[in-house]
């Protein structure tokens, strides 16, 4: 901590145990106390008053990306691997832990959202941009799987905790509509998986997020939170979800305000 009580006018270092006062923003410098600042740099505030030293950043990649990065996705595996999917405009770039590019795809929309999806003998990140067929990383390449039944052309991903289902929400066709797969087959989507949430409403989708064992859905004024999945009379599954009202998502995944401003 610098201190200006030098006998020459000057700063010397003092160590400082605690900060249990935080800051002081009303007194003088000259009146606050030992364990209070009337400023601090370089730092991150803790609960309970305390503080550490904020972290520092360094250049990942060597060389600019083709496009300013818009998205960003993890994609891991069981042996160790660790790669970052990076959105920058129409395109996806795949960083290595060097930070270098090792494989690209040119999608035709952007933003990018990203899903890690694990089953049995596979380890996959799926991509969507609300345009393009949901397309598939393995770790190694790109690609656009075989559909069976309806293929999905979502803008948001997730992923069923209960029942490893692949979630994709707000399609091409129906801003409304969430879709979906079988259980651990995030390639089969059957004729009736699917659920329109209040269609008509005027209130597109907004976002689909896992958490823990739910799936939240978000439009402007309401969120679904799945839950789990039921099967019906016919032997149709029934896609569990409570509403609720006075909350939601405003942002839509597209471009981002020019003013960078999000409010919820």
């Amino acid at each position: 901590m610098p201190s200006n009580d030098d006998a020459r006018g000057g700063y010397r270092t003092a160590a400082q145990t605690r900060f249990a006062g935080g800051l002081n923003l009303i007194d003088g410098s000259d009146v606050v106390a030992p364990d209070q600042a009337v400023d601090a740099m370089n730092v991150t505030f803790l609960p309970a008053g305390g503080l550490r030293q904020r972290d520092g950043y360094t250049r990942f990649s060597a060389t600019e990306l083709t496009n300013r990065p818009d998205s960003l996705g993890a994609h891991y595996e069981s042996d160790g691997t660790r790669q970052l999917l990076v959105g920058n405009g129409n395109r996806i770039d795949v960083l290595n832990t060097a930070g270098a590019s090792i494989a690209n795809v040119a999608p035709t929309a952007s933003p990018h959202h990203f899903v890690r999806f694990a089953a049995p003998g596979s380890e996959h990140t799926l991509i969507a941009n609300g345009t393009d067929t949901v397309r598939r990383w393995d770790g190694a390449s790109f690609s656009t799987p075989v559909y069976t039944g309806t293929t999905p052309t979502g803008r948001f991903l997730a992923v069923t905790g209960t029942d490893n289902r692949l979630v994709c929400a707000r399609t091409v066709t129906n801003p409304d509509r969430v879709l979906f797969s079988d259980p651990g087959l995030p390639t089969t989507f059957g004729a009736n998986n699917y659920v329109d949430l209040h269609p008509g409403s005027g209130e597109p989708i907004t976002a689909a997020v896992s958490w823990n064992d739910y799936v939240f859905v978000f439009k402007e004024s309401e969120v679904f939170v799945y839950y789990g999945t039921s099967t019906d009379g016919s032997g149709n599954p029934v896609f569990n979800f409570r509403h609720v009202t006075g909350a939601g998502s405003v942002w839509a995944g597209g471009p981002a305000p020019a003013d960078g401003l999000f409010l919820d």
